[in-house]
């Protein structure tokens, strides 16, 4: 048109920094292993997906007894900056859970294993009405493996689960609950040893 010639001139790019974006594990707790737990983050500049090793580069702390582990998200390449995120290690799945109608026939005797990644146990009881788990009893030694749940009603079917918890300061970390252990107490009258101890799915 009216005007002829070139002309050039350069800008630069910079790394953006790590530490305006917001990474995060893929979930916020994981059960204790016994090992270190290593779980990648998922980090996005905009619609980016950001690589690992190519973007960024992990450092673990405290990531492997029950707690609040902490990750240190390092940028790299065209990243750079640092930034942390966190993920809890909460108590394993608890196991072993059992329960036996007693001789009075309106009680269950829950039973359980051992669960040495946290220091108490947390019951709980299906509530039919409002279609969720009531809290039945918190109890505050792992040593404990035993509980009586009384005042039952006869020939009704119950449904228990338990989580071991473990108390760090202020904090509480709720485990992997059990498996649902439901229990059938005997129609009144009907004697405990006739009835079986207990029908479980």
């Amino acid at each position: 048109g009216n005007y002829k010639g070139s002309l050039s001139a350069t800008f630069k790019i910079t790394a953006k920094s790590i530490a305006t974006l917001s990474p995060k594990t893929a979930v916020d707790r994981y059960a204790y292993t016994g090992n270190a737990l290593t779980p990648d983050v998922v980090i996005k500049n905009g619609s980016v997906t950001l690589k690992k090793g190519t973007d960024y580069t992990l450092t673990y702390k405290n990531n492997k007894a029950v707690g609040t582990a902490t990750i240190t998200v390092k940028g790299k390449g065209n990243y750079n900056g640092s930034k942390n995120c966190s993920f809890l290690v909460i108590p394993k799945k608890q196991t072993g859970f059992k329960g036996a109608v007693t001789s009075a026939g309106t009680s269950v005797k829950l039973t359980w294993s051992k669960n040495t990644t946290g220091s108490g146990y947390r019951i709980y009881k299906y509530n039919s009405s409002t279609k969720a788990y009531d809290i039945v009893k918190d109890i505050t030694s792992n040593a404990t493996t035993s509980y009586t749940v009384g005042s039952l009603k006869a020939g009704s079917t119950y449904t228990f689960k338990i989580r071991a918890f473990k108390k760090i300061g202020t904090k509480t970390y709720y485990g992997v609950i059990s498996d649902a252990l439901k229990v059938t107490l005997p129609e009144k009258g009907t004697p405990v040893a006739n009835h079986g101890q207990l029908k479980v799915s």
